[in-house]
Parts: C-alpha cells; sequence; structure tokens
C-alpha cells in the first residue's frame, strides 16, 4: 500500500515510516500540511493519508478538504493529541471526509487501528 504521513514531530513520522516500510508498504512522509499536499498531487496512487491536525502552514483539516476536491473517495485518518477538543475536531474531520479520528500520543489507539487493517502485525 502507498500511504503518505503527515506530522510536524519528525520523530513519529521516522518510527512510523519504519514500521510500515518493515511490513512492506510504500511510504511517504510531509512535515507540512502544505508540503503533504504537494505530495498528495505528485504521487499518484496514494491509497491512505495519515495526518496531524495541528502543523504549520495548512492544518490537518485544511488537507482533508484540500485532497478531497481531488479526489473525494481518498482515505485519509486524521490523528490529534487534543483530548479536551477531541469530540469537536472529529466531528469536523468526520463532515471534511476523514474515515477515521484518532487520538495520538500515549493511549496506543494509532497502532491498534494500523493493526485492525492489516498494516502492521
Amino acid at each position: 500500500m502507498k500511504i503518505l504521513i503527515v506530522d510536524d514531530n519528525p520523530e513519529l513520522l521516522d518510527m512510523l515510516k519504519l514500521i510500515l516500510i518493515n511490513r512492506g508498504h510504500t511510504v511517504i512522509v510531509a512535515n507540512d500540511g502544505d508540503e503533504a499536499f504537494r505530495a498528495y498531487c505528485d504521487n499518484p496512487g496514494i491509497e491512505l493519508t495519515i495526518t496531524d491536525k495541528d502543523m504549520p502552514g495548512r492544518n490537518g483539516l485544511e488537507l482533508i478538504q484540500g485532497i478531497k476536491t481531488i479526489r473525494n473517495t481518498a482515505r485519509i485518518w486524521l490523528i490529534t493529541g487534543d483530548i479536551a477538543n477531541f469530540d469537536k475536531i472529529r466531528a469536523g474531520a468526520l463532515e471534511f471526509g476523514a474515515e477515521k479520528v484518532i487520538l495520538k500520543g500515549g493511549s496506543g489507539e494509532l497502532f491498534d487501528e494500523l493493526k485492525r487493517h492489516g498494516l502492521i502485525k
């Protein structure tokens, strides 16, 4: 699977990239929403985008909107560490077309979803 991962945390990007590449996936990374949008446009066949919500430039919600204007059927997961506003963020992201909204951090929810979808063991 070709996966685009977007986050301004380089450690998280490197970790996810390594895990997914080791499972045979093609991984493209971007550090912010603007870079991610260009990467999405320049790399046809991206099957899943995993994006942080809060980043410099275009945020995750704006990225979802941009990608959905190009391909309405794009699969996008939004991740956020904002537990205080999670319900509001989730509602907005789903309205914009996100497939999933995942709390990142110590909860392990992102890795549970990756396992649930067979992307990692």
